[in-house]
């Protein structure tokens, strides 16, 4: 995975960071180390380094100032979907020697381990 996003200069929890962003809009730096289970000051290491790569910005939260709000830029977003591309890409070669079911099943069960026992 480390080398499926070495062209886009990413690594794969500055990608999670990036995809989640992407996925629930401008959130809290605070929201995003409770959702990804990363540790605060991670976290703003993370954000630091993506927002210097100018794929992220920071701004305060319009209904609370102290919050801090994350927001993909266009950079950002385009970064997201190539490495969900270059992602996709190397699911499709590690899962080529399965047939079509099994690698349905294979994601199903990676979708269970990947749950919290409370979501089961």
């Amino acid at each position: 995975m480390v080398e499926a996003l070495a062209s886009l200069a990413l690594q794969p929890r500055e990608t999670g960071v990036l995809a989640a962003v992407g996925q629930f809009g401008p959130i809290s730096q605070r929201r995003l180390s409770h959702l990804l289970e990363i540790d605060r000051s991670s976290m703003v290491t993370c954000v630091d380094r993506l927002q210097s790569l100018k794929l992220v910005t920071r701004e305060a939260d319009p209904e609370d100032r102290r919050v801090t709000l994350v927001t993909l830029t266009s950079r950002g977003e385009q970064a997201v979907r190539d490495a969900k591309r270059e992602l996709d890409a190397l699911e499709s070669e590690l899962l080529l020697p399965l047939t079509k079911a099994e690698q349905t099943a294979f994601r199903e069960s990676l979708g269970k381990l990947g749950r919290r026992p409370s979501e089961s």
